[in-house]
This record gives C-alpha cells, sequence and structure tokens, in this order.
C-alpha cells in the first residue's frame, strides 16, 4: 500500500514539473514579468522595440514610465541600471504598470530619434505620451569626492511639468546605497505628489515672449511661467513694454493644471491720447491771424484805387504773412489732434 502510495505521488509531481515546463516553454522569451503585488496582475511589456508589433508606437498604455537615470561624475554605468530598476520596482508597489527603464529607452527612441542624447522633459513626454504613458520618473546620480546626490523626478507627459521632486544625498558608494537611496526616493515622490493635490498649476505663454506676468497684483517673473499657486480666483495680467496689456480671469482648482496662452498686439493698435491744450492754442493763434488779416486788408491793404473808387490794388506782404500764416496754424492744430499724441497704455482685457 506504501509502495503504491509512493508511486502515485511520484507520478503526480511529475506531471506538475511537465506541466510547469510547458508552462514556461510557452512564455514568450523575450517578454519581461514584473512581480505583482498582491491583487495586482503581472505585466509583460517586449524586451526591445524589434519585438513589437508591425504599425504599433506603444508597448503598453499604463500609469508611469521610468527613464533611465543619468550621471554627472564617476559612475558605473551597471550602477545606474541597477538603480534604475530598483525605481522601477519601488514604483510597481504603488502603480498597477510600470514600464521598464530598458523598454521606455526603445520606446523614446523609436519615438523621437536623438532624444535621449540630451533628454528634456519636453521631448520625453512627446515621445512618451505618443507610447500611452501619461507619467514618467527620471532622475541624476551626481557623485563628487565622498558625496553622491541621487534626484529623482515625477513628470506629466503631456505638458512636460514637474509633478515632484526628490533629492537626497549619500556617502555610500556602492551598488546597494544607490538602490537604497532610489527606493527611499520614490517614497519622497509620493508624498510630493500628495502635497501638490493641494495647490493649483499655472503655465503662461505669450507672443512675443519675456513679457511681465502678474498674478493677483503680484509680479511673479516673466513669460513663458509656471508656477505653483493657491486655488481660487486669481486674476492674471500679461504687459510688455509697447505692447498692449492683456488681462484673464482664472478659477484655479487644486490640483489641476491650466495653460493660458495670450498674444499682445502692437501698440498701433491702442487707444492714443489725443492733446488738446497744444492744438487748442495754435488753432486760436491761426483764427487769430485770419482775423487780423482780414483787418489789415480792410484798413491799409489797398494801394492803388480805381475810377469807380473801388481798390485796384491789394499790398501781398500783409496778405501773406497774416492770411497763409493763419490757415497754416489753424492746419497744424487739426493735424495734432487728430494724429499727434501717445499710445494709450488703457488695458485691453482678453476676458
Amino acid at each position: 500500500m506504501k509502495a503504491a502510495r509512493c508511486i502515485g505521488l511520484s507520478v503526480a509531481a511529475l506531471c506538475l514539473t511537465r506541466a510547469a515546463s510547458a508552462e514556461d516553454a510557452a512564455r514568450p522569451r523575450n517578454v519581461l514579468e514584473i512581480p505583482a503585488p498582491a491583487r495586482r496582475r503581472s505585466v509583460h511589456v517586449p524586451r526591445s522595440a524589434k519585438d513589437w508589433p508591425v504599425g504599433t508606437t506603444a508597448v503598453r498604455p499604463g500609469d508611469v514610465a521610468v527613464v533611465r537615470l543619468v550621471a554627472t561624475g564617476p559612475v558605473l554605468e551597471a550602477d545606474l541600471a541597477a538603480a534604475s530598476d530598483a525605481v522601477a520596482a519601488e514604483l510597481r508597489l504603488s502603480y498597477s504598470e510600470v514600464l521598464l527603464p530598458a523598454d521606455a529607452a526603445a520606446g523614446i527612441e523609436r519615438a523621437q530619434p536623438g532624444c535621449l542624447t540630451a533628454p528634456g522633459a519636453r521631448c520625453l513626454g512627446r515621445a512618451l505620451e505618443d507610447m500611452g504613458w501619461p507619467m514618467f520618473v527620471s532622475g541624476r546620480v551626481t557623485r563628487s569626492g565622498a558625496s553622491t546626490e541621487v534626484t529623482l523626478e515625477l513628470f506629466e507627459s503631456r505638458t512636460g511639468r514637474s509633478l515632484a521632486r526628490a533629492s537626497r544625498e549619500t556617502t555610500a558608494a556602492d551598488r546597494a546605497g544607490l538602490v537604497a537611496l532610489g527606493r527611499v526616493l520614490v517614497r519622497d515622490l509620493a508624498r510630493g505628489v500628495e502635497a501638490g493635490r493641494r495647490v493649483a498649476h499655472l503655465a503662461v505663454d505669450s507672443d512675443p515672449e519675456a513679457a511681465t506676468v502678474t498674478v493677483n497684483g503680484r509680479m511673479v517673473g516673466r513669460t513663458p511661467w509656471a508656477g505653483d499657486l493657491e486655488p481660487g480666483r486669481a486674476t492674471l495680467v500679461v504687459e510688455l513694454s509697447g505692447r498692449v496689456r492683456q488681462s484673464r480671469d482664472l478659477d484655479l482648482a487644486a490640483g489641476e493644471s491650466e495653460r493660458v496662452v495670450l498674444t499682445l498686439p502692437g501698440s498701433t493698435a491702442a487707444a492714443r491720447r489725443r492733446p488738446l491744450v497744444g492744438p487748442l492754442l495754435l488753432g486760436v493763434a491761426g483764427l487769430g491771424l485770419i482775423v487780423l488779416d482780414a483787418v489789415t486788408l480792410a484798413a491799409r491793404g489797398c494801394t492803388g484805387t480805381g475810377a469807380a473808387g473801388t481798390c485796384a490794388r491789394i499790398a501781398p506782404v500783409p496778405f501773406a504773412v497774416y492770411g497763409l500764416g493763419g490757415v497754416a496754424a489753424v492746419g497744424g492744430a487739426f493735424l495734432w489732434y487728430f494724429f499727434g499724441g501717445q499710445p494709450d497704455a488703457a488695458e485691453v482685457s482678453a476676458r
């Protein structure tokens, strides 16, 4: 009886072993399985771009992608890779899907060739948004002497704006120290994201750039400008010398992002302050000259009398001096009033 039971158990174990082997054989060899915590599903992502189906530009739409850390100073490539993978593993505890650094690099190079040569948030964000990843984490390891600083930053792919940033220093120069610090910084990022949900983010662009940005009467910078503000109603004013000032009333919500783009027309589009005193005085003087010309002409302008007692010849000098001077003064006053003055600084609202 014992022998039969042992034979039965051996056969069952052999069957289970063969079933597991068959399952492993059926699993794609170019696929990496990310270990999933309880009640979370595993994610399979291709190891390189050549394994993607023809015509696709995304590995897998999901929550957050991890861009491989870059280094300043003497940092081994293997240490960077290990720290980047540790960041992805720690993120996996909070996000249902995480794109690993190697796969993110392959996808970015395919979507935005050359972007990884000089990685910027906008370039990386465009590539990862096209791939279906709404957020990404990138960072830098800076080593100087015995000190090593690791910085991680979480970005929104669509806008390239920073959602949270965390940085710490360590004296541990080995790989294990970098891995441990990377995991700690991910938890710091999570706290930063939670704090960011209590403020509103505003980005302001203008054409032309370098315009002064004022929020609720306080100058905060020049365009292009972006920053966090208290939620609620806010009055935005953008102005630049020689351009028409623009304003807008905003209702900023906590945890939300708003982008405002304003065009500043040239000063020729602005209303002009028409001068009054100068043209008025000049016009009065012109009219006075015309009246004086008429009086002079009536009194002693005639230099010769005809047979019937009429004036046969008029003196040209008084007529020319007073008459033409008066007409010129009145015409000058007219031109001064309608075409003179400076552009008005009055606000042209963009509401």
